[in-house]
């Protein structure tokens, strides 16, 4: 029986590794290398890639070409802004410490005079937020701002999210089931208390105010169904629309505010639970404001997938009075499509045989820019759409762009985007001449950008009997000290499922961690397949809706399989030195692999990892979440427990390492102890890095670096001793 016990390794906290210099960041300039902490350990490589600056979420000033974005670094957090005509870089906020308090929600208000944003995290459902740095006092999100100069941060409300009265400038917050308002007047005189608007059962969620700002709209959530209520200001009254038994979703304003579009999904039946391996049917609805009538503008033929809605932020979009921009799964391909809302014809924007993944949040003027991967099944990039001359464009090639926004001009897009050797930026890109150039932090000095391989597009069959053709990416070095010999090779797995990892820096904060540490690997002499196994995204509704997934059978374990034998079948790698390792639904499929398979792979490490389904539906369903992927029923209880990694323990004899932080919402700590401790009683080789008041997606960048370098160790002790 093994146990790990903490190493004393000497963590510099990634504080002192680099200096941020005031002078130079408002340059745009980054002088941020890791230098004499990290280059004295002996993983250098790793820390370098992992100090690289992660920026994210632009935000656009209404009026004014003004733009606000945040970035992460070495546990820092700020916030920048940068405005027209030349757009230079100003940090206007920083939060130096890494203790785990996110930055959301950046947000410039009507006077254009601030920024508001969310720090920190909600309350988990026992009503604690996470504190990984076990602060002494628990920390509460709140709602802070910033002038766009930089000054004084001030603390305005508690609460997670915020809107603006586009036409009085009041700031609108949830509290206590409803909502609360600060008038614009007592904005200004630093005057934060807030009095109630209303308040409603199931809360008012997806709160948004009409363009010109007499009223809002907002949902009632009541589990089984949910209604949509409109709130005029001058009344103060509540007016449902066309209340039903459904699932009234991502409600939007005309840019008039005499309409009111949104999704209708089929109410939760019981023991029907949201299932990610389904498909859902839907109804694209429009309400009159002013008659009050609602109808049917488009109805789904048959179940096309508006699971996605659940996932898009921008699901409906209004482009003019009389038009509406929707994603669906029509033709088995998520894809945009532009609906006339008084014929209800539709007509496709984005090609078929690809998948829509993020677009513009306006297309009131006609022009419209969506990221799909199109051009590269691998890939994300942009095109715009012409809606008036019905002419389209590829704006972008060779990288993964994302988060696309037109300034308040339109002449003007900023967005985030990465390629195979550089991790997510922000960019400016004037639509006038195509000009580009980034705005965020650069890359320092010693960032090995030359060093890194490009990850290849490689697909192999399944292991399954229909022998589908799965899809993923390869990381293999061609440094000449590798030559001559069997390396050892390792099979990644994403979470999710409905992810797809690409052959670039992932622009997901939790991916990019993972596809620093896959680089690593590579450069260390490792083989690595990142599998994008069914169930995921990005190859089609079929691809993402086989039956028999998860908790129905595993299929997609066979495609994990398939990836083993497209390893083994190469003449370089070592078929006896093969792991296997990933996070989340990653681990699950990690979980199976070491349980079914040791005889494959001969060693793994699961990240907070489901290892048992039915347990794993009771701790949903015990904590109100809809996720329980259908486990109801004798049957299907059976069912899933036997496609559960802890069904074949007696056959997971590879050794294991668990990481798992214990304020994990979505997966729950207690996965991890059951599976360990059975491991224990069997005395199976088995180690532990347990991350107390960590949450699913690590909240602090020392987790992220313990978690990657503890991985690393932990490879390299059981399967890379043969490496120079």
């Amino acid at each position: 029986m093994k146990f790990k016990a903490e190493k004393a390794r000497a963590w510099t906290g990634f504080k002192g590794a680099c200096a941020l210099r005031t002078a130079a960041l408002a340059l745009g300039l980054a002088l941020c290398a890791p230098t004499l902490a990290s280059a004295q350990t002996e993983h250098a490589f790793l820390e370098t890639l992992m100090s690289a600056p992660f920026a994210e979420k632009p935000a656009v000033a209404p009026v004014s070409d003004m733009v606000a974005w945040k970035e992460i670094q070495n546990g820092a957090h700020t916030i920048w802004v940068a405005r027209a005509p030349d757009f230079t870089p100003v940090m206007v906020a920083e939060f130096p410490e890494d203790d785990g308090q996110p930055i959301r929600r950046l947000t410039f208000d009507p006077t254009e005079e601030y920024v508001y944003f969310v720090r920190g995290n909600g309350r988990m459902h026992h009503g604690f937020s996470p504190n990984p740095e076990h602060l002494y006092e628990i920390p509460e999100r709140v709602i802070l701002r910033v002038p766009v100069d930089g000054g004084e941060i001030e603390t305005v409300a508690d609460a997670g999210s915020f809107t603006f009265n586009p036409a009085t400038g009041a700031l609108a917050f949830p509290r206590r089931g409803g909502m609360v308002e600060i008038t614009a007047e007592e904005l200004a005189e630093g005057d934060f208390d807030a009095e109630t608007l209303f308040r409603v059962r199931g809360g008012a969620g997806s709160f948004s105010w009409s363009p010109d700002g007499e009223r809002a709209l907002f949902i009632a959530d009541r589990t089984s169904h949910s209604f949509i209520g409109i709130f005029d200001t001058d009344t103060d009254h509540i007016e449902w629309i066309a209340p039903d038994v459904t699932r009234d979703i991502y409600p939007v304003w005309s840019p008039d505010s005499s309409q009111i579009a949104f999704i209708r999904a089929p109410g939760k039946l019981t023991n029907r639970y949201f299932d990610y391996s389904d498909a859902w049917d839907f109804s694209i609805m429009v309400h009159d404001v002013e008659t009050g009538e609602t109808r049917t503008a488009w109805e789904a033929p048959d179940a096309y997938g508006s699971l996605f809605e659940w996932w898009r932020t921008m699901p409906l979009l209004w482009a003019g009075n009389d038009t509406l921009i929707f994603s669906s799964e029509n033709d088995g391909w998520l894809r945009n499509y532009r609906l006339d809302v008084n014929s209800g014809e539709i007509e496709p924007l984005t090609e078929t045989g690809c998948e829509l993944f993020d677009n513009t949040d306006r297309a009131d003027d006609g022009i419209y820019i969506a990221s799909t991967n199109c051009a590269d099944s691998d890939l994300r990039n942009f095109t715009l759409y012409d809606l008036n001359t019905g002419e389209s464009e590829q704006l972008t090639s060779g990288g993964v762009e994302v988060e696309p926004i037109r300034l308040a001009s339109g002449t003007r897009l900023i967005y985030a985007a990465t390629t195979d050797r550089r991790p997510k930026a922000i960019y400016l890109r004037d639509l006038t001449n195509g000009e580009t150039r980034q705005l965020s932090s650069l890359l320092g000095p010693d960032f090995p950008e030359s060093e890194l391989v490009t990850p290849v597009s490689v697909s192999f069959p399944s292991a399954a009997e229909d022998e589908a053709e799965i899809y993923g990416q390869l990381f293999m070095s061609d440094d000449p000290a590798f030559e001559g010999i069997q390396r050892p090779a390792l099979v990644f797995l994403h979470g999710g499922p409905i992810r797809q990892m690409v052959a670039a820096w992932h622009p997901l904060n939790y991916y990019d961690r993972l596809y620093a540490l896959n680089q690593y690997l590579a450069e260390q002499g490792y083989i690595v397949l990142s599998v994008n196994y069914r169930a995921g995204t990005g190859y089609g509704r079929d691809y993402r809706t086989v039956d028999g997934l998860g908790p129905a059978g595993a299929l997609e374990y066979q495609d994990v399989l398939g990836g083993a034998a497209y390893l083994t079948a190469m003449d370089v790698v070592d078929a006896d030195r093969i792991g296997i390792f990933g996070g989340s639904y990653g681990g699950y499929l990690t979980g199976l692999g070491l349980a079914r398979n040791s005889d494959i792979f001969a060693a793994g490490v699961n990240i907070h990892g489901v290892h048992d389904w039915p347990a794993y539906a009771e701790e949903s369903y015990g904590k109100g979440f809809d996720d329980g992927w259908h486990i109801f029923g004798d049957e299907t209880v059976r069912i899933a427990g036997e496609a559960s990694p802890v069904a074949d323990l007696d056959t997971w004899t590879s050794p294991t390492l668990f990481i798992h932080g214990d304020a994990d919402l979505n997966v729950e700590f207690r996965q991890t102890v059951n599976v360990v401790t059975r491991l224990r009683d069997l005395d199976r080789d088995v180690e532990v890095l347990v991350l107390v008041d960590e949450a699913h997606g690590f909240l602090r960048e020392d987790a992220w670096r313990r978690a990657n370098i503890e991985t690393a160790e932990f490879f390299d002790a059981h399967l890379g001793d043969a490496l120079p």
